[in-house]
């Protein structure tokens, strides 16, 4: 009689359970993934990247799934180690089981030592204070060079508003005269434009150099805070300041000048303002960025170690599950029972070709030992004509 792989009920156990690791392990690798690459991404996760509520809550719910799978695989480990009291194949499964284990273990352990601190001095360095004073002198410097090009406005914008107060009336009387008057006002004071504008934006005079910007009308409020004071404006996507006060002169009379920038000074000036906040956000928050770090190389390690033990127990039993069944027919014959046979319909070749082989010898031990039966129960039957003959 053959020895079947496994019972039915256990074949049933190992498929179930391999199929809950199988998902579990690609659900709680999608999901490390995820936390990863959402960490990484701050338009997703907002200012704090992965110490963000999602990614932590990600983190710690991926974790939960790997703490399961990590039980369902002791507890397949405890079944063996409860089995090798009474079953051969069970120790050998368990030795195979722990020297791939260890096996894949030792390098994974490594590789988390390694990253971890790592991170750990990567995210010491971002805090650290060269790194901080970088940061606010960045916005600093952007946040200086705006202010001082404002105060030039404010200041030459008073002076030209001066000379304008004293020359407003050839407006009207000469108005080709006041527009070159405007213009050398303007390149005399560092402007690129000049208007000269009315309550409702519209241009009653202009001085325009080349290059210069289009015209954007001021906007109601700063026409009302231009009557005591200059009011500078910056509008959205334009390296430009402009900057516009009442004439005293005129009823309904505004100057506004227009002043260019560097290239894209405004916009760094908004980048390194946000980049401060959100400096200051993760400096707030250190503690929950590196428990973000340390969850996710431990939750990358356990799944490394998890998938190395899985792995193993998976060669283990392609290795140890034929020769334990090899080894359970040989103390069958050994107790008497010649008619014992290893199934070989799944197992690997290398061990299939040894059951096959001790299936043959097992097949001709029994052919012999049914042939010295039946010679010994041949023997009583030739010696009774023999008793006749002597009577």
């Amino acid at each position: 009689m053959a020895l079947a792989a496994e019972p039915v009920s256990d074949l049933k156990t190992a498929a179930q359970s391999s199929l809950v690791m199988g998902v579990g392990f690609v659900l709680a690798a999608l999901m490390t993934g995820a936390a990863v690459m959402i960490g990484s991404w701050p338009a997703v996760s907002g200012p704090l990247g992965p110490a963000s509520r999602p990614v932590m809550t990600l983190l710690l719910v991926n974790l939960a799934l790997i703490l399961m799978l990590t039980g369902l695989m002791a507890w397949r480990v405890m079944r063996l180690i409860a089995a090798q009291s009474t079953d051969a194949g069970a120790r050998l499964h368990l030795r195979f089981v722990t020297l791939f284990a260890l096996a894949a273990v030792a390098p994974a352990v490594l590789m988390a030592l390694f990253f971890g601190v790592l991170v750990t001095r990567g995210v010491e360095n971002w805090f650290s204070s060269r790194v901080a004073t970088v940061v606010e002198n960045s916005a600093t410097v952007a946040r200086s060079y705006v202010a001082e090009q404002t105060n030039f406005i404010g200041e030459h914008s008073e002076l030209m508003a001066r000379d304008l107060n004293r020359a407003v009336a050839a407006l009207s009387q000469s108005p080709v005269a006041f527009g070159h008057f405007l213009a050398s006002e303007a390149t005399d004071n560092g402007f690129d434009a000049a208007y000269l504008i009315d309550r409702d934006g519209r241009v009653l005079a202009s001085a325009e150099g080349p290059n210069t910007p289009a015209f954007l009308a001021p906007p109601p409020s700063s026409i009302r805070g231009a009557d005591s004071y200059v009011s500078v404006e910056r509008f959205p996507n334009d390296d430009v300041l402009r900057g516009l006060l009442r004439l005293q002169a005129h009823p309904d009379g505004y100057l506004y000048v227009v002043r260019r920038l560097d290239p894209g000074i405004l916009n760094h000036l908004v980048e390194a303002a946000g980049s401060v906040v959100s400096y200051r956000l993760a400096a707030a928050s250190r503690s929950r960025i590196q428990t973000a770090f340390a969850l996710s190389y431990a939750e990358m390690t356990l799944l490394v170690m998890l998938g190395a033990v899985w792995l193993g127990m998976g060669a283990a039993s392609s290795i140890a599950s034929p020769v334990a069944r090899l080894v359970q027919a040989a103390g069958r014959v050994a107790g008497g029972d010649l008619t014992a046979r290893v199934d070989t319909s799944r197992d690997p070749e290398e061990i299939a070709v040894l059951s096959r082989a001790f299936n043959s010898m097992t097949t001709d031990l029994q052919a012999q030992q049914d042939a010295l039966r039946r010679s010994d129960g041949a023997v009583p039957h030739l010696g009774a004509p023999c008793a006749t003959a002597r009577s």
